[in-house]
């Protein structure tokens, strides 16, 4: 981490310090300035606490819940929320209908999530700002639907998602209800820089956030509104329902009573629930990372569908923005994982066979990370598709720009990191619209005698074995930044580190920050050989991990075995894996 001068991180403390309302939070600060002058590691702290603000990443802004400009705590989120208002009030040919358009704003069940929410109302109201809250916790999705059913000039989600419990964060929707991209993300982070003090904000209390008529309670109508929309976007109307046995987990979060009311409209009512998860909880307690993802954290979902011998699990992370999914062979009975690319291209397939799209071209769209499979269903299916570099934010924007521009109407997109978004009432990544679409399907295969298991082996059969395996490295302490940068130039500097996957020599070498084209940079890598064998490396954009996608493809035939190729395919996914960690030293 770069060094900075003792005296100017001296003056941004004091300065932080008079801001700072919180007198646990003032206390850390003042910890660190005790031991300033004879702790180097005190003074990288303060730096990486103090010098610079929040950034976007790829789900708006997430950080630590401490002391500092660059963590997450009142101070953070009023400059926030000040730059909202600013980039709104600024950008508007007309400020006025601007502010009574006003600002959506939710929040999830994580610590400080609620206070967050109100010192946002506190700081639009006080720029004139109608503000829109909901009155108690909702799923992230709930959020995004709302800035669109209510014609909101933008939106603004209190979460970190799946992040781990000492994180949140402050999400941003603009007025398409998609998450916000360049250059309007970058002119919130210059408002962020120019924001005045804490205590020098015009900011309005509830009781006169009321008395001024510029606050308003988002009432069930909403809800009602969003589930109707679910309802309306189904495409199957499976007749025994009510005979799937289904587990379902919220992970501590605010998925619960959404899932539950959704697929209870959709005819789906034997929903059994994990009781030591059902209740929201900051500190979720279960599991050491409230990430579906995550090894272990489905194992009490698992343990409970196997005593009642359920035939699917549903998770949602917890703000109930992303779907795990488990499901039963009908053959083994066995509960067998799907991965977020099983889920993805299922749940495309289905859309692009069934969805309402008139004389428009189905349009499906997904990352450059997750498989490459749904392209070529797309293609043999003769619909629409679209890559997009990673981030729900661009698959919605993809999304709003295509329609536009051709004859195509959106009607699915993913992200292999367990997100969906199935339709286009919610321009976000949906775990509680996702799940009645899954289990919908399941039913509908399950009344032709089919299962899920038969379309993912027919999909192969035709367009041959996708298996990919994702992984991370993660960082932490104050130097997890400049370690994942160091660790990123060195495999642009060094091409010599990755030169072969499974034998097969690299044929191509790609690097997005070279991209010319200015929505193609990225800090990604992509290692491809002639047999299509594929390697991803980048950074989170969450979180301070480097993710590592690879992806093989191999051609079967109908005399294959092809759970036993599935077997081989992962086990040399796994070699490829230990080879890369071997070669690049990586734990």
């Amino acid at each position: 981490m770069k060094e900075h001068p003792q005296q100017s991180l001296i003056d941004l403390a004091k300065q932080y310090l008079q801001e700072e309302p919180d007198a646990l939070y003032r206390q850390e600060i003042q910890e660190l300035l005790l031991v300033f002058k004879e702790d180097d590691r005190a003074r990288l702290e303060l730096a990486d606490r103090l010098v610079g603000c929040l950034q976007f990443g790829t789900a708006g802004l997430r950080a630590k819940m401490q002391a500092g400009y660059r963590r997450f705590n009142r101070v953070s989120i009023s400059r926030a929320a000040f730059a909202v208002g600013q980039y709104l009030l600024k950008s508007a040919s007309n400020a006025k209908e601007v502010q009574k358009k006003g600002v959506v704003i939710g929040y999830d069940a994580r610590h400080n999530s609620q206070a967050c929410a109100e010192e946002s109302a506190c700081v639009l109201t006080g720029l004139g700002f109608h503000v829109f809250l909901f009155p108690k916790m909702v799923p992230t999705p709930l959020c995004a639907f709302a800035v669109t059913h209510l014609k909101a000039a933008m939106g603004i989600m209190i979460t970190a998602s799946h992040n781990p419990s000492l994180d949140n964060g402050f999400k941003v929707y603009g007025s398409n209800g998609a998450q916000i991209v360049a250059p309007v993300d970058e002119q919130i982070e210059q408002w962020m820089q120019k924001a005045p003090a804490h205590p020098a904000m015009t900011t309005l209390k509830i009781a006169e956030q009321i008395q001024k008529k510029l606050r308003y309670i988002i009432d069930e109508k909403t809800n009602d509104a969003y589930f109707s929309a679910i309802q309306k976007s189904r495409f199957h109307n499976p007749k025994d329902g009510a005979a799937i046995r289904i587990v379902y987990t919220p992970l501590h979060g605010v998925g619960r009573d959404f899932a539950k009311r959704a697929l209870y409209e959709a005819g789906f009512s034997q929903i059994y629930f994990v009781k030591s998860q059902s209740e929201p909880d900051g500190n979720f307690p279960t599991v050491a990372f409230p990430n579906p993802e995550e090894a272990g954290v489905l194992d009490e979902a698992i343990y409970l569908a196997n005593q009642i011998d359920a035939d699917l699990i549903l998770a949602n992370d917890p703000d109930a923005d992303r779907l795990a999914v488990l499901v039963r062979h009908p053959q083994t009975r066995k509960l067998q994982s799907l991965s977020g690319n099983d889920v993805g291209v299922l749940l495309g397939l289905d859309a692009i066979l069934h969805a309402k799209v008139g004389n428009k071209h189905p349009l499906v769209i997904s990352t450059l990370v997750s498989s490459r499979m749904l392209s070529q269903v797309a293609k043999g299916e003769g619909a629409r598709y679209v890559e997009t570099l990673t981030g729900f934010s661009k698959i919605a924007h993809a999304g709003l720009h295509k329609e536009e521009q051709e004859n195509a109407q959106f009607v699915f997109g993913y992200e292999e990191a367990l997100g969906y978004c199935v339709g286009n009432f919610v321009r976000d990544k949906d775990g509680i619209s996702a799940a009645v679409r899954f289990v919908e399907m399941y039913a509908a295969l399950q009344e032709k005698q089919e299962s899920v298991f038969d379309t993912l082996d027919a999909l192969a059969l035709r367009y041959g074995l996708f298996r990919s395996l994702q992984w991370s490295i993660r960082f932490d302490g104050i130097e997890a930044s400049e370690q994942m940068q160091t660790l990123m130039r060195n495999l642009r500097k060094n091409s010599d580190l990755i030169v072969s996957l499974g034998g097969e020599a690299i044929s191509v070498r790609e690097d997005f920050l070279e991209k010319i084209e200015v929505n193609l940079q990225d800090n990604i890598l992509v290692y491809s050989t002639s047999n299509q064998t594929r390697l991803i490396i980048r950074p989170s954009g969450t979180e301070p991990k480097i993710k590592f996608y690879l992806e093989i493809v191999q051609p079967v035939t109908p005399n294959d075995d092809l759970n036993i190729k599935r077997v081989q395919a992962d086990d040399l996914l796994k070699q490829i894996q230990m080879q890369l960690k071997k070669q690049l030293q990586l734990s």
